[in-house]
């Protein structure tokens, strides 16, 4: 599935997850979260990092579904 900045965001304040923390349990750079939660569609960031990003997100506790998410 693919998640949206939007979902990012929310499942990442929903967790109570900072971006640095995020980024060190994802091994992906803080600048990697900025940009993936960038409400910018121009902002492109690798596949692999944002498939990361969500599995980390999810093992946390969040649930994404369509068009949002929510802690399980």
């Amino acid at each position: 599935m693919n998640v949206t900045s939007d979902q990012i965001r929310a499942a990442r304040a929903l967790l109570h997850l900072p971006q640095e923390k995020l980024a060190r349990h994802a091994h992906v750079s803080v600048v990697t979260i900025r940009r993936l939660e960038s409400p910018r569609t121009t902002i492109r960031v690798a596949p692999h990092a944002t498939d990361t990003i969500r599995q980390v997100l999810e093992q946390a506790g969040a649930d994404f579904i369509p068009d949002g998410v929510r802690r399980r």
